[in-house]
């Protein structure tokens, strides 16, 4: 049996980790996207060198995606450099020096020739007997999103563990491994995604409801799949946001919108409108983890989920997040023109070349 804490948005996530970590004894393991020399990055290191310095066992595992995206901004981007984000890259250097100087021991992940497409997408945390695991990075734009993680504690953190180990020994592979009610779900897409393909059956089988939350939804196959559910009388509802970081998701979003027939379509206002929750119910199954439900990206990036149908969980999640982010969206009624040709445009360009090439 596990147990599950839902920790909603950067201030009780982070407040409880520090908690945490302040009292752990034996081992902090962690494994991020990226992780930046802002506020969160500095406190969070500080406590990680204390740590260290009372002879826990600290590994970090940060993507080389962090190398070239700061403050949400590509590296070299005129935004960047006008603004000085570029500074902070090598802020970040330094911090993770400092780091490894303090006796943690830091590794890479990711792909070396693309970092920025074919990344190491997983965020996990191990302290001792605790697991974190959900759509948090560290950063200060990450903790302003929308976002959550699950504190777990029970016979599933062993599982999340190995699979950090899996990853720092260099031997990941596809598997999914079921301790009771949950299953932890770990992906190394190879012209294929599991977790994808696995979300996409159990949406198939749905009866009743199907709700999605996620920043970069996208897929035709999804789409006709999730229509043809509503006609068939389930309940969709599909959450994104509405002011979406990666600019060219706002227009394809709203493209979607035009065609959703009988799917509730919603959009994301609080937060400055992102929402970066990643987070799946059919029926009476949890999805969370990494997962964008994206097919191009589940064909990219290595992912972590868990499929869980424990009560505690499911109701967790239903109250602090389904009927919190409903009440907080809004459905447009309206769609620019301009919304609907880039929408297009970009849907073509999605589903026609890049899905068609990353299968090949």
């Amino acid at each position: 049996m596990n147990d599950y804490s839902l920790l909603v948005n950067s201030q009780d996530f982070f407040s409880r980790l520090k908690s945490r970590l302040r009292l752990s004894k034996n081992e902090i393991l962690m494994q991020f996207l990226t992780f930046e020399a802002d506020s969160p990055g500095i406190e969070l290191a500080e406590i990680l060198i204390k740590k260290a310095k009372e002879g826990v066992n600290v590994k970090i595992l940060i993507d080389k995606f962090n190398d070239y995206m700061i403050n949400d901004n590509f590296i070299l981007s005129p935004k960047s450099i006008f603004k000085g984000y570029y500074k902070e890259y090598f802020e970040t250097q330094r911090l993770f020096k400092r780091l490894m100087d303090s006796g943690i021991e830091l590794k890479r992940t990711g792909n070396t020739v693309i970092p920025v497409l074919f990344s190491n997408h997983k965020k996990i945390i191990i302290i001792d007997d605790y697991a974190y695991l959900g759509g948090f990075n560290i950063s200060e734009h990450n903790f302003s999103w929308h976002d959550f993680m699950f504190e777990i504690r029970g016979d599933i953190v062993a599982a999340i563990r190995k699979d950090f180990v899996m990853t720092w020994n260099g031997k990941e592979k596809t598997y999914s491994l079921t301790r009771g009610m949950d299953t932890l779900l770990s992906d190394i897409p190879k012209k294929s995604s599991m977790i994808y393909n696995l979300l996409v059956d159990s949406i198939t089988k749905a009866k009743k409801q199907i709700f999605i939350e996620s920043p970069y939804f996208s897929g035709r196959k999804l789409i006709r799949l999730l229509k043809l559910k509503a006609a068939g009388g389930a309940k969709v509802i599909l959450i994104m946001p509405y002011n979406n970081n990666r600019l060219y998701y706002r227009p394809l979003t709203r493209y979607y919108s035009r065609y959703m027939k009988n799917i509730e379509l919603r959009f994301y206002r609080c937060s400055e409108g992102m929402t970066h929750a990643k987070i799946i119910l059919v029926d009476d199954t949890l999805f969370f983890g990494s997962s964008n439900l994206a097919e191009q990206s589940s064909l990219l990036c290595k992912e972590i989920m868990i499929m869980t149908r424990n009560r505690s969980a499911v109701s967790q999640a239903r109250k602090k997040i389904i009927e919190q982010d409903i009440a907080d969206s809004i459905i447009l009624k309206k769609i620019e023109r301009n919304d609907l040709l880039a929408g297009r445009i970009l849907d073509f360009f999605q589903n026609r070349v890049l899905t068609k090439l990353l299968r090949e």
